[in-house]
């Protein structure tokens, strides 16, 4: 959902600079602990809402706890995702799991249960029928610089910001996601009711 560049040479008044994205709502975001300025994807803020009516969302992330608690911030700042417990963020500290991989053993449910969204497959060997992988984000060039699946046949990655568009939120990886996950809850909780009828 948010995609990170470091801050070399640039600066921000009062340590918060929101540049205005479609509609009016706040899309760069400098977070000044880190030294870094994120990008949202667009549409990820009505997403996670819609997404909530449904499911437990956690945060699990291979980034330190001062990393995440930061992201948190941006994703559910009003709490009302249920991000802001302790127990819905696993930080690179807490993890079980080591060789860069991500275990659910950690995540509160029963594992068969649970569904996983993340843009990299090679850190869930053990689960890889759980998950669900959107294309990256890349909005920034060095985030595109960094990912080595990205093809360079044609030079250097480029980030959207340099190319002077973004991701829509119509029609792009959140969408899609949308889809996905209402299905597979559909499906799911169909199942569950022809199992008790």
């Amino acid at each position: 959902g948010a995609e990170g560049a470091g801050a070399e040479g640039q600066s921000a008044n009062n340590g918060v600079l929101h540049a205005k994205g479609v509609g009016g709502s706040p899309s760069l975001h400098w977070l000044p602990r880190l030294g870094l300025w994120t990008k949202l994807r667009p549409g990820l803020h009505p997403f996670l809402r819609q997404l909530v009516q449904r499911f437990e969302l956690y945060v699990y992330t291979m980034g330190a706890r001062r990393y995440a608690a930061e992201v948190v911030e941006l994703l559910d700042a009003d709490g009302s995702l249920g991000l802001r417990g302790k127990d819905r963020v696993i930080a690179a500290e807490d993890a079980t799991s080591r060789g860069g991989q991500k275990g659910l053993d950690i995540v509160l449910g029963a594992e068969d249960t649970i569904l996983i969204v993340d843009d990299s497959a090679a850190v869930w060997p053990k689960h890889a029928p759980q998950l669900l992988v959107p294309r990256r984000y890349h909005f920034f060039d060095s985030s595109a610089a960094r990912d080595r699946s990205t093809d360079r046949s044609r030079g250097p990655p480029r980030g959207l910001l340099s190319r002077g568009k973004d991701e829509s939120a119509e029609r792009g990886q959140l969408a899609a996601l949308q889809r996905a996950l209402t299905a597979i809850h559909a499906a799911y909780f169909e199942r569950v009711d022809r199992r008790a009828a």
